[in-house]
């Protein structure tokens, strides 16, 4: 769990620094161990310095990364609640190094993150790759970018009786 939250921080501050105002895509994600390799697919929408991450694949899963983080696993009926803390992403964003035309790496906490933004006038992500706490490689390639986003994605949307676990 503790290295989706430094993840979705780590895209919550990419993509303050590099995308419109609003857009939506689909992704899909890959986590290669040496064991076996594991696909999702889902859809993200960004406004404002919000984000939505509605994965479709092999499950349903909905993460809001708003002034908090919110994890709704339907199948668990469970929703789970991290405060964010400060983090110092901004900085290390913005000493990220171009490594050739549209490559780009950063560093957090000892671990490396390279993503890749596409050619036209806003830079959108293309593709995110890091190695995982564990050694799992992880990418995540996004495509059918578009400009529109209906506001109400962000909306919390969960039953009333779901478990709410809150972690600190």
């Amino acid at each position: 769990m503790r290295f989706l939250v430094v993840f979705l921080f780590f895209i919550a501050e990419l993509f303050a620094l590099t995308l419109p105002k609003q857009f939506s895509a689909e992704f899909n994600q890959t986590i290669d161990s040496d064991q076996k390799k594991l696909h999702y697919r889902g859809e993200i929408f960004y406004k404002n310095g919000q984000i939505v991450w509605k994965y479709t694949y092999p499950y349903q899963k909905t993460i809001w990364v708003k002034s908090r983080i919110y994890i709704y696993e339907p199948d668990l009926m469970q929703v789970t609640v991290i405060d964010k803390k400060e983090n110092n992403l901004i900085e290390i964003l913005k000493k990220a190094k171009k490594i050739d035309k549209n490559r780009y790496e950063t560093e957090y906490k000892g671990k490396k993150y390279y993503f890749i933004l596409s050619n036209g006038k806003i830079k959108l992500p293309q593709k995110i790759y890091y190695t995982d706490e564990m050694g799992n490689k992880v990418v995540i390639k996004f495509y059918n970018f578009k400009n529109e986003v209906n506001d109400k994605v962000f909306d919390l949307n969960f039953p009333d009786d779901v478990d709410v676990i809150h972690q600190r």
